[in-house]
């Protein structure tokens, strides 16, 4: 196994920071949900990072729809 990562989404976090705004989608700072009610970057598989522990792999974040 490689471990190296082919998602197409896989971007800095201030890449989607500028991106989301831009299209009318505001990412917010505070929001209703939960670290581990995201399906992704919690540790639940044996190859899902966790971003808690390794914030460096990944983030999570929400953005609000008008």
């Amino acid at each position: 196994m490689t471990w190296a990562r082919h998602h197409r989404t896989v971007q800095p976090h201030a890449w989607w920071q500028a991106g989301f705004p831009g299209l009318g989608l505001p990412m917010l700072d505070r929001h209703a949900f939960a670290f581990e009610d995201f399906c992704r970057g919690t540790s639940n598989g044996p190859i899902d990072e966790n971003y808690r522990s390794n914030p460096e792999m990944g983030f999570h974040f929400v953005a609000r729809r008008p």
